[in-house]
């Protein structure tokens, strides 16, 4: 089951499975980042409107 897919959140718990896999070798494709060091950040319009 995919942890991050377009257009869905990432919580601090998927950030922290991702980038701890990664420090184990993973390779997550399609980042901006291989590293996950940073995230690309999308605000949905959304969001601003509370």
């Amino acid at each position: 089951m995919p942890v991050a897919v377009t257009g869905g959140r990432l919580g601090p718990e998927a950030v922290k499975y991702l980038r701890t896999d990664v420090e184990a070798t993973m390779y997550v494709p399609d980042t901006a980042d291989p590293s996950l060091r940073t995230l690309r950040v999308v605000a949905d319009e959304r969001d601003e409107r509370g």
